[in-house]
């Protein structure tokens, strides 16, 4: 018995109510002859082998021995972490390197800083100036 979706829609619509095997299960991966589809039942079942869609959607199914193709997941190897990577400073004095080399990036920002400190130290002048006189 060889059924598949293009040729007998309504021979596969009786399996419909078969569910691949989990993300995490080994599936049986049998090869339908003469097609591009494998059982994605779980591995060791018992009846025909279904292929499935990636919508879940019963695609083919077929008798065959029960043992044409085995396929098992590999363990998938850790993830590596995204993004910058994480860095601590050693010393108090890194740190201040790292944080002048932020802000201090361009010219302008210099200059700015140049700025906003002498009006600062400006203000502090002028309030001592107010309050002791």
């Amino acid at each position: 018995m060889n059924i598949t979706i293009d040729d007998q829609p309504e021979g596969v619509r009786r399996y419909q109510h078969l569910r691949p095997a989990g993300r995490r299960e080994d599936r049986c991966g049998a090869a339908c002859a003469d097609t591009r589809w494998f059982c994605t039942l779980a591995g060791g079942h018992r009846g025909p082998h279904v292929a499935h869609s990636r919508l879940r959607r019963v695609q083919a199914v077929w008798d065959g021995p029960a043992t044409s193709r085995e396929v098992s997941r590999r363990p998938s190897k850790p993830k590596e972490p995204t993004g910058l990577p994480v860095r601590s400073p050693r010393t108090a004095l890194e740190l201040l390197k790292d944080v002048s080399w932020r802000l201090l990036s361009s010219a302008e920002e210099i200059a700015l800083i140049v700025f906003f400190l002498a009006f600062v130290w400006f203000a502090i002048d002028w309030l001592r100036l107010i309050f002791s006189g």
